[in-house]
């Protein structure tokens, strides 16, 4: 985790956050479900399970994946054909 990013995401209001970068850092900062899920609904996301298969995917990343890497989750997007939630791979 790039810590200019999470100063730029916390202090900037018009820092651009994506439903992505949100579960990365959620990831990247190993915090635990109940914790995600707060600071997912405070960021102004919610997961549309039933309208994207990359959100079960976030979803499982968030509840079960949470003490692994960002760049293991994406390694698993990658595999199923998704894009990478952020940085790089």
């Amino acid at each position: 985790m790039d810590v200019k990013m999470l100063q730029r995401m916390r202090n900037d209001p018009d820092y651009p956050k994506t439903i992505e970068s949100v579960v990365a850092v959620c990831i990247g900062m190993h915090l635990q479900p109940e914790v995600s899920g707060e600071l997912m609904k405070r960021s102004g996301f919610s997961l549309r399970l039933a309208q994207s298969e990359s959100h079960l995917f976030y979803k499982f990343f968030l509840d079960s994946f949470y003490t692994h890497t960002v760049d293991e989750c994406n390694e698993i997007l990658t595999a199923k054909g998704y894009d990478l939630m952020t940085g790089t791979y």
